[in-house]
């Protein structure tokens, strides 16, 4: 068992960038449902006013981008609560160890 400062420095590093990396996901995620019930809505109030070409061109980019921020960006981010919820357990058995190394018992000699 040595020092573990260094370590712990990155580990926190890690965590702090994944969590904003988890932050910017969800922002992405909420301004994503946005777009798409927006582009949703003009699609259906432009009806006659495009070409049906151009409404199922539209339609198929609102269903592909749907089905990304129903499916990859929720599980992007539960991986990366996984990733700083196991990161923390690795920090805190760190932080325990280098304790230990920097406060180490105290002998009792001469007593």
């Amino acid at each position: 068992m040595g020092c573990r400062c260094d370590s712990i420095r990155k580990c926190s590093s890690d965590i702090s960038s994944i969590n904003a990396i988890k932050r910017t996901l969800s922002a992405e995620h909420s301004r994503g449902v946005s777009i798409s019930n927006y582009l949703s809505s003009l699609a259906s109030s432009t009806g006659g006013a495009i070409q049906l070409q151009n409404i199922t061109s539209l339609l198929t980019c609102i269903t592909e981008m749907d089905d990304f921020q129903e499916s990859e960006l929720p599980r992007l981010i539960t991986s990366c609560e996984t990733r700083v919820s196991e990161l923390n357990s690795e920090l805190n058995s760190m932080r325990s160890e280098d304790y230990d190394y920097h406060h180490p018992p105290s002998s009792s000699e001469g007593t």
